[in-house]
């Protein structure tokens, strides 16, 4: 950054560039969501239970929505076994190292660090039943009614997305209005 304000055609590229990612970001969270719904239908049955106490078959307000605590753990559930941006990649800065003090890994300065959150938002050991009360690689929304892992979705620190309150509200709202409007079809 050069501490200069932006011109218009650069401030035309950074809105183009934040609506493109968080309308596909969003979207796949939302296909996701729907989906583990539709694969369990007693926690669809839930949401609907919930919205139908709190809401009924109003358009919710922000408010209403920050309160439908189902459709905020199932949001987080889908966002934890299906990120949609599932690999970070960060090169480090200065010579350092990581893991254990008994066994660390030395990183030199310029190497790129791959994190793959698929990966770590399923571990057993962070995610599993000894932790959450469940198996980290099923669908369990209650995983988050108590103290769960951190997890990061978004990112982290300065780097994180600045989209994701948007993100997770419009995935509420889009359940919440799927809840009010369809039931489930059996299939056979």
């Amino acid at each position: 950054s050069t501490g200069q304000p932006m011109d218009a055609e650069r401030v035309r590229h950074e809105v183009l560039s934040l609506l493109e990612a968080g309308h596909e970001t969003t979207a796949t969270l939302m296909g996701w969501s729907l989906l583990m719904l539709d694969r369990n239908p007693k926690e669809y049955e839930r949401l609907q239970k919930e919205i139908e106490g709190k809401v009924a078959q109003r358009v919710p307000t922000v408010k209403e929505l920050g309160a439908l605590k189902q459709a905020e753990n199932v949001t987080n559930e889908s966002l934890r076994l299906y990120p949609p941006f599932y690999l970070f990649m960060r090169e480090a800065k200065e010579d350092t190292s990581l893991g254990p003090a008994e066994k660390p890994v030395k990183i030199e300065k310029g190497t790129t660090l791959v994190t793959n959150l698929y990966v770590n938002q399923r571990d057993e050991q962070v995610w599993g039943e000894g932790s959450t009360g469940y198996p980290a690689n099923e669908f369990h929304p209650d995983r988050f009614e108590g103290d769960t892992p951190p997890m990061s979705p978004f990112g982290v620190g300065r780097r994180s997305c600045i989209g994701q309150a948007l993100g997770r509200l419009e995935n509420n709202l889009m359940m919440c209005r799927f809840a009010q409007n369809f039931e489930l079809a059996a299939t056979s």
